[in-house]
């Protein structure tokens, strides 16, 4: 948003405000350079030389002097990696905090409270949003045991159409194949199968959390449901709000895998799925 705004010439500069009649004066109040533009207060003025020295691809950065804001993004876009491009807009947001520290209180930010902040503001919110790679696996036609140190989990929903009831079936198995742990619920109301389905995996994933699981691959033979999580296409409606709850509860785990089966090899879920609208 920051970025946008400096690129559209919002930020509140002294050639803008002057341009505004807000203040009589376009200069820096930093440098004293006659004109106060936005690609001068993050870039050219004088007072970010050190901070600039600090970061090494910066130091070689060769661009343009004239032109707008916007023509400098572009340019660095050309010039500079996906991670150092990430690290550059991080680091000019925190320029112009400087800068109007700077201006208001008379106190000038030093090159770590300016660089490392920057940095460590970027690696707590890249661990913040990062989520586990999730990978699509083939339609598998019997069960087939996880990797060591992984734990399956498959999960299914019967349908009650004339009780108005969904039960679901989750069980959860190791490299070996030894059941560790089975759940069954029954839901009150009539929905679509693939919420129900949808809602299963939930129920599955919330357990697997709960006990502390870090490796898990989720199986169900609910094939559109599967595809949707593997691609994160979360479509905006009722089953999206489940997948999102999903996608959520993945970030807790360090690794997890989505695959589509047969209903032949998900049998044990859909037996406790049938199991559930007994009681």
């Amino acid at each position: 948003m920051f970025v946008w705004r400096a690129c559209r010439n919002l930020l509140p500069t002294r050639s803008l405000l002057a341009a505004r009649r807000v203040l009589g004066g376009s200069g820096c109040p930093l440098c004293g350079a006659a004109v106060d533009s936005v690609l001068h207060s993050l870039w050219f003025c004088r007072s970010l030389v050190e901070p600039k020295a600090a970061v090494p691809f910066l130091a070689g950065l060769r661009l343009p002097t004239t032109g707008s804001f916007f023509d400098f993004i572009l340019a660095c876009f050309s010039r500079l990696l996906v991670h150092e491009m990430e690290l550059l807009l991080v680091l000019l947001w925190r320029f112009w905090f400087r800068r109007n520290r700077a201006v208001h209180s008379a106190l000038l930010l030093s090159v770590e409270d300016t660089v490392d902040w920057s940095k460590m503001f970027l690696a707590d919110f890249q661990a913040a949003v990062a989520v586990p790679s999730v990978r699509c696996g083939l339609v598998a036609e019997r069960w087939l045991a996880p990797s060591p140190g992984w734990v399956k989990i498959n999960s299914d929903v019967a349908v009650d159409v004339r009780g108005r009831r969904l039960g679901f079936g989750v069980v959860f198995r190791d490299f070996a194949g030894k059941v560790l742990v089975s759940y069954t619920s029954l839901l009150l109301g009539l929905f679509s199968s693939d919420i129900g389905e949808a809602l299963a995996i939930l129920y599955g994933l919330r357990l697997a959390v709960d006990l502390g699981l870090s490796s898990v691959c989720v199986e169900s033979d609910a094939a559109s449901i599967v595809k949707q999580l593997s691609s994160r296409d979360s479509p905006c409606s009722d089953i999206g709000l489940i997948l999102d709850d999903i996608l959520s509860l993945a970030v807790n785990l360090s690794s997890i895998s989505f695959s589509s089966v047969r209903r032949c090899a998900n049998k044990v879920a859909h037996g406790l799925a049938k199991l559930a609208l007994w009681h």
